[in-house]
């Protein structure tokens, strides 16, 4: 708990847990040692969402940003590849079209972005069951290529507030603590308001966002494969963290900070 206050605390930018990770990876890998044996080919995977709810503002944020991180004048990679690990990135909800698959981008879109959670649930059930399936396919994806060590990482305008009422509701840590800046705590309220009590799964359908579910069963898939996790301070991948460890304990067994 106090770790899930210390990343509220600390929140990052859309993409400033970029620098966090390739460090921590980078000193696992050298280290070559951690838990039960070592480092074998590490995967950072990057999934991808729009939130309805933010929208009017920010469009085209995340679509822009991926177009640029894919581009071929992007040394994003290649910062990652120095050290020894492979980054990708997964679209399961961006506001946008994208025209193909390459070697560092795939395409899981479920749908164009979630609802606007301020009027109605961000997503059907299914819908969440779909993410949540790319994440797993993912991580089965890269355990097919020999890797043990996986890092997950989030991109997606408007995430904040998802992610904050998911960890208002899993940890009971006060609303206010958990919200983003532009939201009240009355404005949250009457979210919740609307979302009836049930399941991890169902809660996420509630609240989004797709790119949390995706984490999430990427997550649930990883502790399956015994792979060793990294977490980073990024509140999005708190919220899938602990949204896995309600459906399956295990999964607290499997993480790095």
């Amino acid at each position: 708990m106090a770790w899930v206050h210390q990343q509220l605390k600390n929140r990052k930018g859309q993409a400033g847990w970029i620098d966090e990770l390739v460090s921590a990876l980078t000193d696992l890998t050298r280290q070559k040692e951690l838990m039960a044996g070592p480092v074998a080919n590490a995967h950072v995977l990057v999934f991808a969402g729009d939130h309805g709810w933010k929208q009017e503002t920010d469009p085209t944020t995340s679509y822009r940003l991926i177009q640029q991180l894919i581009g071929d004048d992007n040394h994003v990679f290649d910062q990652y590849r120095r050290n020894g690990l492979t980054l990708l990135l997964c679209d399961v909800g961006v506001q946008g079209t994208f025209a193909e698959n390459t070697p560092v981008f795939v395409k899981f879109k479920v749908r164009p972005a979630t609802n606007d959670i301020r009027e109605a649930a961000a997503m059907e059930l299914f819908e969440c069951e779909a993410a949540m399936d790319a994440g797993r396919t993912l991580v089965n994806g890269v355990a097919y290529r020999d890797c043990n060590t996986v890092g997950f990482g989030t991109l997606g305008a408007g995430s904040g507030l998802p992610a904050g009422l998911l960890i208002h509701q899993l940890t009971g840590i006060p609303l206010a603590a958990c919200l983003p800046e532009e939201i009240t705590p009355a404005e949250a309220e009457a979210i919740l308001s609307r979302a009836e009590a049930g399941t991890a799964d169902e809660l996420l359908a509630q609240t989004g966002g797709l790119e949390i579910a995706a984490v999430a069963g990427g997550l649930l898939q990883a502790a399956e494969n015994e792979m060793h996790v990294l977490l980073t301070g990024n509140t999005c991948i708190v919220a899938a963290f602990l949204l896995a460890c309600a459906t399956n304990p295990a999964v607290a067994e499997r993480y790095l900070l």
